[in-house]
């Protein structure tokens, strides 16, 4: 929810809304809710204190780093199981728990890349169960919130060539999907091209 007045609610700068989409850019002026339900839950101390949270937490980060909700609930003094289940929870197939290996800090991101192992990786990484199976580097947490950047995982990441190849590939492909909705935003959500190509019209213009 933005407080009308809230200085966090001002419209982002045109070079802040090149690095980051946002949702409701074209009628950031308008939007006071992030849904329909919002409004109902109304705005509880709890949540000025999380925002605040959120604020300073970020403030201390780099470049377009984010945090975890945990942090956040861990900053003020809560649950951050208890937060996470109530505000997440909806979107979770089973009941929130803290998990043993990934921990939202910088410090776990730093660790994790010094000892990421890439064995397999390149004909494994999609398997899941069982555990013993798993290729996958277990990177992408941290990469998601931006405890570790693109550049600075494949400078890093060392290993087999086959399995550094096939990594550097799906960093490629990351890289490629970040730019691709920077420039079409919910655009992304529709065909990229003009017309599907059929066995009769392989020449459509992408």
């Amino acid at each position: 929810m933005r407080p009308p007045g809230d200085p966090s609610s001002e419209r982002p700068s045109e070079q802040e809304s090149h690095q980051l989409p946002y949702k409701w850019e074209r009628s950031w002026d308008e939007v006071r809710h992030c849904s329909a339900a919002c409004p109902r839950c109304g705005l509880r101390q709890v949540d000025r204190e999380l925002e605040a949270a959120i604020v300073r937490l970020l403030s201390g980060r780099s470049g377009g780093a984010t945090i975890c909700p945990g942090e956040a609930a861990r900053a003020v003094g809560g649950d951050e199981v208890r937060w996470v289940g109530e505000y997440l929870g909806g979107i979770c197939i089973d009941e929130p728990r803290r998990s043993d290996r990934f921990v939202g800090t910088q410090a776990a991101a730093d660790a994790a890349l010094a000892s990421v192992d890439l064995t397999g990786y390149a004909t494994r990484r999609n398997e899941v169960l069982p555990c013993s199976r798993r290729g996958a580097s277990g990177l992408s947490p941290w990469i998601r919130h931006g405890h570790l950047t693109l550049a600075r995982v494949w400078s890093a990441v060392d290993g087999p060539p086959a399995n550094r190849r096939e990594l550097r590939d799906e960093l490629r492909w990351q890289e490629y999907g970040r730019h691709l909705y920077g420039r079409l935003g919910q655009g992304t959500a529709e065909p990229l091209r003009r017309a599907p190509v059929s066995a009769a019209g392989v020449d459509a213009d992408p």
